[in-house]
């Protein structure tokens, strides 16, 4: 059996991360074997305490992808464009960015 696809989701704290993990993990698990990939959600506060920095660490240290998303309706704000850039330090090997809300934007 093969590794699953380790997804670290990140972005601000209304980017809509917590939709797109309960869209693609059904039930309280964070493994989903039929579909093979663990996902990992960072949290989006602005102020990241120590705990928040070494979860986010260990996070992209188990990470293939990190998926930033972004709020089409409020644009790239300083948490996805921390997140996305502390993703490309630590090494993460593919960032994704999805834009969500467009329905929002006129």
């Amino acid at each position: 059996m093969s590794m699953p696809l380790r997804l670290m989701t990140c972005g601000s704290v209304l980017g809509g991360k917590s939709t797109l993990i309960r869209h693609l993990v059904e039930g309280s698990s964070s493994t989903s074997p039929a579909r093979g990939f663990a996902v990992e959600d960072l949290p989006g506060d602005d102020h990241c305490t120590p705990k928040c920095a070494r979860e986010l660490i260990a996070a992209a240290l188990r990470a293939d992808v990190a998926l930033v998303m972004v709020d089409a309706h409020r644009g790239l704000d300083a948490q996805a464009r921390r997140h996305s850039h502390l993703a490309s330090m630590l090494g993460i090997p593919s960032i994704v960015v999805a834009v969500n809300k467009l329905d929002l934007v006129g």
